[in-house]
């Protein structure tokens, strides 16, 4: 009679046990379903971001390139003068008949590449930012209470590179961005096991 009493009671605790480690295995399943639309769509937006960053499309294109203080505006003005005083110089020996030397030519050529570079860029950013700012807007709540803080860790740290690629402080070049981008698409991707 005993050993039927206790092991009625083994089974009932066995029994528990295993239905409490069946809900938390089908609870971390439901999490790891929800994340992964949420950071498919996440991935698929940070990926859409310019490769290239503000600071690296002037210091590769213009000889004397300006600051870049996460104005575009304020950019397109610099360049346009720099285009204006090219030109200028350009008509000043062409009214001379004088030759032209090759690198103003080419400076001038540096700078209104570099103002279509920089339009293109402002475009995909501002577009890429939208959708950001709308997906976290809309997705904040659900995504810290079912990633992980290495995700979210990730997230702020892109968060902190994309301003200082494309905000006022305008510091950093392209590689960096691009290794901030790779840094959380990679934890994402390892969070949905890919």
């Amino acid at each position: 009679m005993f050993s039927m009493i206790f092991g009625g009671l083994i089974e009932g605790i066995k029994g528990f046990f295993e239905s409490k480690e069946k809900a938390n295995i089908s609870r971390e399943e439901r999490r790891i379903e929800a994340r992964e639309p949420l950071y498919a769509e996440l991935i698929d937006i940070i990926d859409s971001f310019p490769e290239e960053t503000p600071l690296s499309i002037l210091h590769f294109g213009m000889e004397y390139p300006p600051s870049f203080s996460g104005d575009y505006t304020i950019m397109y003005e610099i360049i346009n003068y720099q285009i204006d005083d090219y030109n200028a110089r350009i008509d000043e020996l062409d009214m001379e008949k004088q030759r032209i030397p090759y690198n103003l030519q080419a400076s001038l050529h540096n700078c209104e590449h570099t103002l279509k570079l920089m339009e293109k860029n402002e475009l995909e950013y501002t577009t890429a930012k939208k959708r950001y700012d709308e997906f976290m807007k809309a997705n904040n709540g659900r995504i810290k209470s079912i990633s992980t803080q290495i995700v979210l860790n990730a997230i702020i740290s892109f968060e902190v590179a994309e301003y200082n690629s494309f905000g006022p402080p305008g510091i950093i070049q392209s590689e960096e961005f691009q290794l901030a981008k790779n840094a959380i698409i990679m934890t994402l991707r390892d969070e949905l096991k890919l």
